[in-house]
């Protein structure tokens, strides 16, 4: 029997993407598509290319019967998801791709977005959605949290080598760059295409509100707190994303060890986990070119529309990881 779904904010970025990629899923139904100002027009209306047979109108969340619904996917705004969730019967299983529930600690929730979790009861029934790392919690989860962006494309590679202690979790530091789609739909002054074209600069310095996010799966795989330097920046293309970490290799430890941490991270573990979803990408992994003999690095345009692919570089006792991908 299939499962009865329902997009909550099927008229943004985040919504159409995620519709795009579940309606060929042969094991979903597609019974609810939500949007606010959108609300009473055809999928078509909005996105064209999106413009099926078959699918239901948008329509307000009020006006769903969430009782004959089996799966919700929530891509609303930061912020408005957890009153919700809340309300849901309980037989409904959740994915939400904001950040309302990625963070366990409701304190570091109210510190970084500012405003005290309104879902705090429902946290130990979350499980945070990288399922690289917790795959088999996932499939039992009530609610499961999409990862960030910048998070994602950080974790990936780091998990590995901080799992085998092959790393200094002191000396992380992460330079994120971002397409203007990781924004959202809304309408921004410093989105606008005078806004952003031609140019490049960071925002968030210091206090983007991924950083406890990554912090917080960093740390568990540590067993010790970790603190990042993170800097994301905006660059003028649509989507994409490339992250450059810079690590410091533990002492003892050589550069083979962590070619071999990160080769078994993504051999058995890649064929188990990644190729059932048909949505990652491993081009050119871990290639050895002592002394920086980089003739050309990885490029948003190589991932053409597919989600997360990685690199790894050394110098001495310097490791850099490139991780990009495409969001929506």
């Amino acid at each position: 029997m299939n499962a009865k779904t329902a997009i909550l904010g099927a008229s943004g970025y985040t919504g159409a993407e995620l519709l795009r990629l579940i309606r060929q899923h042969p094991a979903i139904e597609i019974t609810a598509l939500t949007a606010s100002r959108q609300a009473g027009k055809p999928m078509s209306a909005v996105f064209p290319h999106l413009g099926l047979d078959g699918l239901p109108d948008l329509v307000k969340i009020e006006d769903v019967d969430f009782s004959d619904i089996d799966l919700v996917f929530c891509a609303l705004p930061h912020g408005t998801t957890q009153t919700v969730v809340k309300e849901l019967p309980e037989s409904v299983k959740v994915v939400d791709l904001s950040a309302d529930f990625r963070l366990t600690s409701a304190d570091t929730y109210t510190e970084w977005y500012g405003k005290p979790h309104e879902a705090i009861e429902m946290q130990g029934q979350v499980v945070y959605g990288l399922t690289e790392l917790h795959r088999p919690a996932i499939s039992m989860a009530r609610v499961v949290a999409n990862p960030g962006c910048y998070p994602t494309a950080s974790l990936l590679p780091l998990l590995p080598l901080l799992r085998d202690r092959l790393i200094d979790p002191a000396e992380i530091v992460i330079d994120a760059k971002s397409g203007v789609s990781g924004a959202g739909r809304s309408e921004k002054l410093g989105n606008i295409f005078t806004e952003v074209a031609e140019g490049l600069h960071p925002y968030g310095v210091a206090r983007h509100r991924h950083m406890p996010e990554i912090e917080q799966e960093l740390s568990a795989a540590s067993g010790t707190p970790v603190t990042i330097s993170f800097t994301p920046h905006l660059i003028p293309i649509n989507r994409g994303m490339l992250a450059t970490i810079y690590i410091r290799m533990n002492d003892g430890v050589s550069f083979g060890e962590l070619r071999a941490s990160m080769a078994e991270a993504t051999s058995a573990a890649f064929r188990r986990r990644f190729d059932p979803e048909a949505l990652f990408q491993r081009a050119g992994v871990f290639r050895m070119l002592a002394n920086w003999g980089v003739r050309r690095g990885p490029r948003t345009r190589r991932m053409d529309g597919e989600l997360v692919s990685e690199e790894l570089f050394h110098s001495g006792d310097k490791l850099t990881a490139w991780m990009w991908k495409h969001h929506a």
